[in-house]
């Protein structure tokens, strides 16, 4: 069995005390079956008391966090208390896993690091190796059923949006729109069962209207959206193009940044289609979420007056948390890509145009 993980993963690495965005604060914190019994057989008296305190049972086992969202086990300086007691070793699957993420197939497993962490989003963002991974062999893990057929078209489409967009000259805006026109296209033809493998035609993102206070209006109303209220100060600004115009101009690096993040998106959510025969609305949602990531970028600039890398990590993490890591928003967000009163093709081109 293959292990594929991007190229940057082997430069990954906890800053620890060092993050502004601990994710030993405000998560819920699951504890696996294997772990909840390691942590029974504790025999060290006082730190195995502070385990039965701070460990709940109802329900999924989980840490209970203090009068402040922080995990029990985070000490004063920042740091773990389990891996000092006992070193990584110690850790539920959760801890010590996050924020690396896994998807099986048959014969393939892939990995990465999620963009909800600032050290992830800060090597994601930076990333100049474009979308290249690397495999090594392990044993074999089981996946859930599909159709293989679906599957090895879906793996070469992924491979040629990647080639696409790396090699393409188009502006941004251009090379998301025409990906979008080839993800319908395909999607139709394998709702007919036809798997034939086709090239993403080179086209011009057409000018639709496109309300951005309609896009922040929806997500405000999504579970937890905190980041909008970075969007208030822009959209309340008569002069968006201006300001879209006077960010791209002053910051061109920040196409990179978003070609990479389209990327991560698209290389994280893609290929899980496979198991609803389902693939367009992730290829959406990857275009979708760079459109909003570039309106953090232009939100927070507008806000500070500045930006550079640590803000744009912010944003990214704002983004990931409250939308990658909750089932219920992605839901939403997968199923508003067939409302024509939502994200319709011509409406996510018009947020291409006007964002990009």
């Amino acid at each position: 069995m293959i292990l594929r993980m991007p190229s940057y993963y082997r430069d990954f690495k906890c800053t620890a005390d060092k993050c502004t965005d601990s994710c030993c604060i405000g998560w819920e914190i699951d504890i696996d079956k294997h772990s909840l019994e390691r942590f029974r057989a504790i025999s060290d008296s006082e730190f195995s008391d502070k385990l039965k305190r701070c460990i709940s049972e109802s329900g999924t086992p989980h840490f209970i966090l203090d009068e402040n969202e922080h995990c029990p086990f985070l000490d004063k300086n920042g740091l773990c208390e389990m891996i000092l007691y006992s070193g990584e070793d110690i850790l539920c699957n959760i801890c010590r896993d996050h924020p690396r993420y896994f998807e099986w197939y048959d014969g393939l497993k892939e990995g990465g690091i999620g963009l909800c962490c600032e050290a992830a989003a800060k090597l994601i963002l930076q990333n100049n190796n474009d979308a290249s991974f690397y495999d090594k062999e392990i044993p074999y893990e089981d996946c859930g059923s599909y159709d293989d057929g679906l599957f090895k078209l879906m793996l070469d489409m992924r491979k040629r949006i990647f080639s696409f967009t790396e090699q393409s000259e188009l502006p941004l805006k251009d090379i998301l729109s025409s990906i979008l026109s080839y993800a319908g296209y395909m999607q139709e033809k394998c709702d007919s069962f036809d798997f034939s493998k086709k090239d993403i035609k080179p086209s011009l993102c057409q000018k639709h209207d496109a309300d951005v206070k309609k896009t922040v209006g929806f997500l405000s109303e999504l579970e937890s959206m905190e980041s909008s209220r970075l969007f208030q100060k822009l959209i309340t600004d008569d002069n968006i193009s201006q300001k879209i115009n006077e960010f791209y101009n002053k910051h061109p690096e920040t196409k990179k940044y978003l070609i990479n993040v389209f990327e991560y998106f698209l290389y994280r959510h893609f290929l899980k289609g496979v198991y609803d025969d389902e693939f367009y609305s992730r290829i959406a949602f990857a275009i979708l979420s760079t459109c909003v990531t570039a309106l953090l970028f232009v939100s927070a600039y507008t806000e500070q007056g500045v930006f550079n890398i640590d803000t744009a990590v912010r944003c990214c993490v704002y983004y990931s948390k409250e939308i990658e890591y909750s089932e219920s928003n992605l839901n939403i967000i997968f199923d508003a890509f067939y409302d024509p009163e939502m994200f319709s093709h011509t409406y996510l081109e018009g947020l291409c145009s006007v964002l990009l």
